[in-house]
């Protein structure tokens, strides 16, 4: 069983009463307050002083020092891979031959069968036209994130290319 619902009454003819929008601080809304009953607004909080930590003392001169060049390498290693790989392809020994798989950054691969170099860049002669028959693909070295070598290779041949290490037989 539903209870009624109180009846509504019509409202009472006299003043409109108006809403004013929400006050955003408090000083704000304790002068609205004062307005509506019609007396003066309180006087604002005194701003309270801010703490300031004490100037720190001087510190000792600094000395110039080069850091080691592989402390050089760890703080960028992505500003130094385009001349690695840069030097790779140019110093590229002629026991290995000139094909394989180039990954970019973005795990994108493309299989080559030559390349040139201009720069920063490689141009990368692809084994076969990829999907939209582009033949030819520029990279800068900086994209470039691994080569694979798709053809066997003997330790001489990696030794030439500045490889150091044993290979297992």
């Amino acid at each position: 069983m539903s209870t009624p619902l109180p009846s509504v009454a019509a409202a009472p003819a006299g003043p409109t009463v108006v809403v004013a929008p929400k006050p955003t601080s408090v000083t704000s809304a304790a002068a609205s307050v004062a307005a509506a009953r019609g007396v003066a607004a309180p006087a604002p909080p005194a701003p309270q002083p801010r703490a300031t930590a004490a100037a720190p003392a001087a510190a000792p001169a600094a000395v110039a020092t080069r850091a080691p060049a592989a402390a050089q390498a760890a703080v960028a290693p992505e500003a130094a891979a385009p001349h690695y790989w840069q030097a790779f392809f140019r110093d590229w020994p002629s026991q290995i031959p000139k094909r394989g798989i180039v990954t970019t950054q973005q795990n994108e691969v493309s299989p080559f069968k030559g390349y040139m170099l201009r720069g920063d860049f490689v141009l990368f002669e692809r084994a076969s036209p990829d999907a939209l028959g582009g033949r030819f693909v520029v990279l800068p070295c900086q994209e470039i994130a691994s080569v694979k070598f798709t053809d066997p290779l003997k330790q001489a041949a990696l030794e030439a290319a500045g490889f150091v290490g044993t290979l297992s037989n």
